[in-house]
């Protein structure tokens, strides 16, 4: 019974960590910045991964509705530097996302786009 329930458990998490999402922006300081962005699950969290870069952000809440997850960004002195708030909503497939410096908390970057699943 017990290795039933732990095999029901592993296919269910392969399904799932196989989420991958597609997804165009647009925004930024001036709201004119675009670019494409590719948000993957993983074991970890969901990796977002850009032309140049990756990160994996902590997922918050991942319901039928909304997949939503954050990044904190640390100065090498340990104080909090930015926080980068992300949200897809999984119906509508709308992609927006915050980037709030805590230096300057006047200074936030808000973006905007769409996504497709990746089945």
């Amino acid at each position: 019974m017990r290795y039933t329930i732990l095999i029901f458990l592993s296919i269910m998490s392969l399904s799932v960590f196989s989420d991958e999402y597609f997804c165009n922006y647009k925004g930024g300081s001036s709201g004119t910045s675009t670019g494409v962005v590719i948000f993957e699950r993983n074991q970890d969290g969901i990796n977002v991964k850009y032309e140049n870069s990756e990160r994996t952000f902590e997922i918050i809440r991942d319901d039928e509705e909304v997949l939503l997850f954050q990044y904190i960004n640390d100065n090498s002195n340990g104080t909090l530097s930015s926080i980068d708030l992300r949200s897809i909503n999984k119906k509508s497939k709308k992609l927006t996302f915050h980037i709030i410096f805590m230096t300057y908390p006047e200074v936030s970057y808000h973006y905007q786009g769409e996504c497709i699943l990746n089945d």
